[in-house]
């Protein structure tokens, strides 16, 4: 399997993901978001391959967007995680079942949050590129969902962890405040990475 393919608005051989918008399956490229390929959309049942981590140190946001990822059927299995730590032991069991176990598993996104203990999210998402790199694995699209703000140091870190992006969940008064973040976070997901292909 190719792990690059041809892109005209780039004009270079680029990675990509999956999406499916509108009912369609379109590969795009991983920079610019071009789609290189369009099939009909997956089935149900490939949908029951499909994972996504979610990376948050409060019991409560974590439960939020896992519940939430769940009710909106995003993805058939969402793995939460309390630290980056916990991100890395979970993607690298993914990757077990994948490459080792021969699953047909998809991991269409991580939801990351900047503050954690143990293991920060920068440090995590960073952790993550470089098994990527070193195993030759295509990239999990990142979205750091914090409340730290985005400065420019961040934003130039996310040019380095690309396919990545930054949602600030505000600081959170209360839980319906919370609940419309998240609702937020999943509406940009649905459409940015559904369907997402590694």
């Amino acid at each position: 399997m190719d792990k690059t393919k041809y892109c005209l608005c780039c004009g270079e051989d680029v990675p990509f993901h999956t999406v499916v918008r509108n009912e369609r399956h379109e590969i795009t490229c991983s920079f610019c978001g071009f789609p290189l390929e369009v099939d009909k959309a997956r089935s149900e049942s490939d949908r029951e391959n499909e994972v996504a981590f979610v990376a948050e140190d409060s019991d409560i946001v974590r439960n939020i967007i896992v519940e939430m990822l769940k009710k909106n059927k995003s993805v058939n299995r969402v793995i939460p995680c309390k630290n980056g730590v916990e991100l890395l032991k979970a993607i690298s069991d993914t990757y077990k079942e994948i490459f080792i176990d021969k699953k047909a598993i998809n991991t269409n996104f991580a939801i990351i949050d900047l503050n954690m203990p143990l293991m920060d999210g920068l440090t995590a998402a960073r952790s993550i590129r470089s098994m990527e790199k070193n195993n030759n694995i295509s990239k999990i699209p990142i979205v750091f969902f914090s409340s730290i703000i985005a400065n420019e140091k961040i934003r130039s870190i996310l040019d380095t962890l690309a396919p990545a992006v930054y949602i600030n969940k505000g600081n959170i008064p209360d839980k319906n405040s919370l609940i419309r973040r998240v609702d937020t976070l999943l509406k940009y997901l649905s459409e940015k990475y559904a369907g997402s292909d590694n």
